[in-house]
C-alpha cells in the first residue's frame, strides 16, 4: 500500500476530519494507520468523546486517572487488542504534547502457545497452492526466515547478483535499512528449491527480471503484492490441508525456519546472523562483506530447510562427503598443475641443453676443432681468420645463439 492509500484511509474515516488525528497519522504506514484508527475509534465510542475532547480531558486530568481509564477500556478487549489500545492511546496523547503519563509497565501476556509448521505440513500447504507465485512466497519464507512484509518488499536486485551467476545458495542482499530495529532481517540465502521456482517464474513472465521490480508485484504498477492477498492465499491452503488452527499462517513459517536451524547444529553465532539477531553493529558490518563465510554454513543447514528432503541427516552426510571430495579434487588439481609446471621447466631446460650441444657441434665442424678439444674463445679467434665472409657471418650467428 502506498502513501496515497494511507491518506485515503484517514480521509475516509469519520475521525480523519480532526486535525490532531491527521497530524498523528501523517507519514505512518497504511497498516499502522488502520490499527490506530480502530483503537482511537473504540476509545472514542467507549468514552463518548471525540478526538479533540479526549485531548482536552487528558490535559485537565491527573495522569493516574488517565492511565486507569485507558486500562479499563483495554480490559473490554482481547489480550492483543487491549495491549494495542494501551500503546496506541499513549502514542496519541504523547503526540499532542501530553507527556506526563509516566513510564509504562504494559506487558503482553501470551494467550496461547503457537508452534511452527512441521516439514510435512509445509508440503501439504504447498500442494494446495495453485499459483507458482504463492508457492514461491512459502518457499522463500521457509528458506530465508524473512518476515512477511520483508518478503513482499523484495526486489529483483536483491537476488540478481548470485541468481544470474548461478551461485547456490543465493545471497539475499538487502539495503542497510532492512538490518535495523527489533525485527531486523538476517543475512540470508535462497536455497535450491526456491531458486528453481524463481527461475521458472522469470521464464514464464510471472516475475520481471529488472532490478527495481518487486518479485511479488501487486496489481498496481510499481507496488508490491498486498499482505492481505498473500495471507489469504496461504491461510486458505492451510485450512484445506486440515492443519492445526493454532499454527500462525505467516509467522509459523519463520518459526519452522528457526527450528530447522536449531536442528542443523550450526554455530550459534552464525545462526543468529542468518536469523537477524545481531549483537551490536559488529555483526552487521562484518557479515555484510563476508557472504562467502555464511554461504557454506547455510548450505550445511539447508537439508533441514529443504521441505522436499526425506532424510536431513543423511543429506547432511552426503553434502559433507561432497565437500570433502571437492576439497580433495581441488588439492589434486593443484598438485597436477604444479607437476605440469615442473614438467614444462624440465622440458625447457632439456631443449636448451640440446640446442647448445648442436651449436657446439656446428662450431667444431666449421673451425675444424677435434672432438675432445675444448671450444674456447681463444681457439675460436685463432681459427676464425681462415673463414670466408659467409662463414664469419654464420659464426657470429652461432655465437649469438649460444649467448
Amino acid at each position: 500500500m502506498s502513501k496515497v492509500q494511507a491518506e485515503s484511509l484517514v480521509s475516509s474515516h469519520p475521525l480523519g476530519k480532526f486535525e490532531a488525528v491527521q497530524r498523528w497519522l501523517r507519514d505512518k504506514r497504511p497498516k499502522t494507520v488502520d490499527m490506530y484508527l480502530r483503537t482511537l475509534n473504540h476509545f472514542s465510542e467507549r468514552s463518548g468523546m471525540d478526538p479533540d475532547e479526549i485531548l482536552d480531558w487528558a490535559k485537565r486530568t491527573e495522569p493516574g486517572i488517565i492511565n486507569d481509564t485507558i486500562g479499563k477500556y483495554a480490559d473490554d478487549l482481547s489480550g492483543s487488542m487491549g495491549f494495542n489500545l494501551k500503546i496506541d492511546m499513549r502514542s496519541y496523547l504523547r503526540h499532542a504534547g501530553i507527556n506526563n503519563l509516566g513510564k509504562s509497565k504494559i506487558e503482553y501476556a501470551l494467550q496461547d502457545w503457537h508452534r511452527g509448521y512441521r516439514p510435512e505440513e509445509i508440503k501439504k500447504v504447498l500442494s494446495y497452492l495453485d499459483s507458482p507465485i504463492h508457492k514461491l512466497y512459502v518457499l522463500i519464507a521457509i528458506e530465508t526466515g524473512l518476515r512477511a512484509n520483508t518478503i513482499l518488499a523484495l526486489r529483483y536486485r536483491h537476488v540478481q547478483e548470485d541468481l544470474e551467476a548461478n551461485v547456490v545458495p543465493c545471497a539475499v542482499r538487502l539495503e542497510p535499512k532492512f538490518y535495523t530495529g527489533k525485527k531486523s532481517a538476517g543475512f540470508c540465502f535462497l536455497g535450491a528449491r526456491s531458486l528453481v521456482l524463481l527461475k521458472e517464474c522469470v521464464k514464464n513472465g510471472l516475475v520481471t527480471a529488472k532490478p527495481d521490480v518487486f518479485i511479488f508485484s501487486g496489481r498496481s504498477a510499481g507496488e508490491p503484492s498486498s499482505y492481505a492477498a498473500m495471507y489469504d492465499a496461504v491461510s486458505l491452503a492451510k485450512q484445506k490441508a486440515g492443519l492445526d488452527p493454532k499454527i500462525q499462517v505467516n509467522h509459523g513459517l519463520r518459526k519452522a525456519f528457526e527450528n530447522a536451524l536449531d536442528q542443523s547444529g550450526i554455530d550459534h553465532e552464525y545462526k543468529m546472523m542468518i536469523e537477524g539477531h545481531f549483537i551490536g553493529a559488529r555483526g552487521k558490518h562484518y557479515t555484510a562483506r563476508e557472504w562467502d563465510i555464511l554461504r557454506p554454513i547455510y548450505a550445511e543447514a539447508y537439508p533441514h530447510l529443504d521441505v522436499e528432503g526425506s532424510n536431513p541427516e543423511m543429506e547432511k552426510k552426503v553434502a559433507s562427503m561432497e565437500r570433502d571430495m571437492q576439497a580433495q579434487m581441488n588439492t589434486q588439481r593443484d598438485e597436477i598443475n604444479s607437476l605440469k609446471e615442473e614438467q614444462a621447466r624440465v622440458a625447457a631446460t632439456l631443449k636448451k641443453d640440446a640446442s647448445e650441444k648442436e651449436i657446439i657441434a656446428e662450431l667444431r665442424g666449421m673451425l675444424k676443432i677435434k672432438e675432445g678439444d675444448a671450444v674456447t674463445t681463444q681457439e675460436i679467434r685463432k681459427r676464425a681468420h681462415k673463414l670466408s665472409a659467409a662463414q664469419m657471418a654464420k659464426l657470429e650467428q652461432l655465437l649469438g645463439q649460444q649467448v
